[in-house]
């Protein structure tokens, strides 16, 4: 009877080990996703699109084209395993981007001390925001990302909800450029969802002023 109640719970330690990491470490993320990041402080380049192709388990294939200032697109395509060691992602989009940067997803349901240890890269979320990133007003995650052999930690902004990097101020080694979110489909877009706010009551009002008015006819 013990070793059966061992064995019980054994199969239980296991089973709720494996729920919590199948929730902490989920992509959120699916084919035809793409969000768009404004490059500022770089004179050759103006915007980077980044596009789901497939998400298999926890790695994901992008998309990348990149916008120079003289018109000319470049695409490329690159990985990320959310679960991988710093050889599972590009950290430049595909090679379209100097420098070095901090991976364009993570997983989500992630929360303040959360760290993942990968080889080569520890990642730490150290705090939680609000900020502007998309048309919307998101809740978005602060993580800091230290690299084997690299003294320096860098910092990058991402959605709380969807995983996705929405900001990065760089710096130092890892180049001389930032990159900030400003158009996705992951999400709506405020100016949307108070357009449809007012539409909605536009609608209603005008329902209410019509009945009023034939029922102001019938007592005449």
């Amino acid at each position: 009877m013990k070793t059966f109640m061992s064995i019980c719970g054994i199969i239980s330690v296991f089973l709720i080990s494996t729920f919590v990491l199948a929730q902490e470490y989920e992509v959120a993320v699916k084919p035809g996703d793409y969000w768009v990041y404004m490059i500022t402080r770089y004179s050759d380049y103006d915007w980077i699109k980044i596009e789901v192709e497939s998400v298999s388990d926890t790695l994901v294939t992008f998309r990348s084209t990149i916008h120079r200032t003289d018109g000319v697109e470049l695409t490329s395509r690159f990985q990320v395993d959310i679960l991988g060691g710093s050889d599972s992602y590009d950290p430049t989009f595909g090679g379209l981007l100097p420098g070095g940067q901090p991976p364009v997803i993570i997983p989500l349901n992630l929360k303040v001390g959360d760290k993942i240890v990968k080889p080569g890269i520890t990642v730490t979320v150290v705090g939680e925001e609000e900020g502007n990133y998309g048309g919307a007003r998101r809740k978005v995650l602060l993580v800091m990302f230290t690299f084997e052999g690299v003294g320096e930690a860098i910092y990058a902004r991402y959605d709380r909800e969807k995983g996705v990097l929405c900001e990065n101020k760089l710096g130092a080694w890892y180049g001389n450029y930032d990159i900030t979110l400003s158009e996705t489909n992951l999400w709506e877009k405020e100016s949307n969802i108070t357009l449809l706010a007012i539409g909605g009551g536009g609608a209603i009002a005008a329902t209410i002023m019509l009945i009023l008015l034939i029922k102001r006819r019938r007592h005449h």
